[in-house]
């Protein structure tokens, strides 16, 4: 029989490796959909369902992270309050700039795709944009 130790270990370990398998399996599709299109086209099937699969490993990773948290915390073990607050808010910090740089990169290329579009930003470079006549006027006294 197992100690809970030895439990914790493998079930770390085996995380562990799921993710960094999960990780070289992503990679390799990435240097092969740069180099064989056709391949892509062929199989998008199966590759959409692989997805789907990878999604779900994933899911059941988190799922298994947040039982040991809530474990830790019925415990009463000492910093796991803090963990979990940690464990909620720093995915908000990388999602959310992120998202907010998207946003504005969509809407950007949005705005000159269509310049007749009621776009929030307008980016530099479009026309009727000061601060894009400022940046070729400076452009223009450096050189």
């Amino acid at each position: 029989m197992l100690n809970r130790v030895g439990v914790k270990l493998f079930v770390m370990r085996l995380l562990g490796g799921t993710l960094a398998l999960t990780a070289l399996l992503l990679l390799a599709l990435l240097a092969l959909a740069s180099a064989n299109t056709e391949f892509f086209d062929r199989y998008y099937s199966v590759l959409y369902a692989a997805n789907v699969g990878v999604a779900l490993v994933f899911m059941l990773i988190l799922l298994g992270l947040v039982w040991i948290i809530i474990a830790r915390i019925r415990e009463g073990r000492f910093g796991t309050r803090l963990l979990a607050k940690l464990a909620i808010f720093s995915p908000w910090s990388g999602c959310c700039p992120a998202g907010l740089f998207i946003w504005y990169r969509c809407s950007s290329f949005r705005a000159v795709s269509n310049p007749g579009s009621t776009s929030m930003l307008k980016p530099p470079w479009s026309p009727g944009s000061t601060s894009g006549a400022a940046c070729s006027t400076a452009r223009a006294a450096i050189s």
